[in-house]
């Protein structure tokens, strides 16, 4: 067969398809290896073998991309994303559902020649007192958080929102902030209005709770 024209590619193809499903096989064995290891002694990492736990761990996650359906993707994203978020951060994410825009303001420290700035604060905003969350004070901090992942989107400032972003600059919390910045630094504070808003992924996230909700009510 070897003598017969095109007989190497061939050779070579078959391989290589041989490769690919060893490489299955491993990591379906893998998978058994370690749903049958975590039944066994279910307490392995917390005994002192955590680099262990891990690398089983991402092996598993490798076995089970071999048999999930883009629709099993998807809700694994989505349920990583909600357990990274706080019922706060949740009531941000409802109150934006509806396509809104929220006023917000960046405090930075500026140096005198205006040629670099610190970030002294970011997402200072009113969203926490509009949405009804429980520790107001933190809104920054959430606002911060759902933007890294992923959740919210920032735009330019936009002026249908010049008395909201006049009450965040006059908030006492803001102007105090301000006033440590100058006696500390000796550096004049600077607010850069901008504006939040759910991403695309963000509205996917909101969306699969009316999609959830009719699959349980079914």
């Amino acid at each position: 067969m070897r003598h017969l024209p095109g007989a190497d590619r061939l050779e070579a193809r078959a391989r290589g398809v041989e490769r690919l499903v060893l490489r299955a096989l491993e990591l379906r064995l893998a998978r058994i290896r370690v749903d049958q290891a975590a039944l066994s002694d279910n307490s392995a990492s917390s005994s002192g073998h955590g680099a262990a736990g891990c690398g089983a761990r991402i092996e598993t996650l490798m076995a089970e991309s071999l048999d999930q359906r883009p629709e099993h993707a998807e809700r694994a994203l989505y349920d990583q994303l909600i357990s990274q978020i706080v019922p706060d951060e949740m009531r941000i994410v409802a109150a934006l559902s509806d396509g809104s825009r929220l006023a917000a303001c960046h405090v930075d420290v500026v140096s005198p020649l205006g040629g670099s700035r610190t970030r002294v604060l970011s997402h200072a905003s009113r969203a926490g007192t509009q949405a009804g969350v429980m520790l107001d004070e933190h809104t920054p901090y959430y606002l911060a958080h759902l933007e890294r992942l992923g959740l919210l989107e920032t735009g330019p400032e936009d002026s249908a929102h010049a008395e909201t972003y006049e009450l965040i600059e006059n908030d006492s919390a803001v102007r105090r902030l301000c006033t440590e910045v100058e006696s500390a630094s000796r550096r004049k504070p600077k607010l850069t209005r901008h504006t939040l808003r759910l991403s695309a992924l963000g509205h996917q996230l909101w969306a699969q709770r009316e999609e959830r909700g009719e699959g349980a009510a079914s």
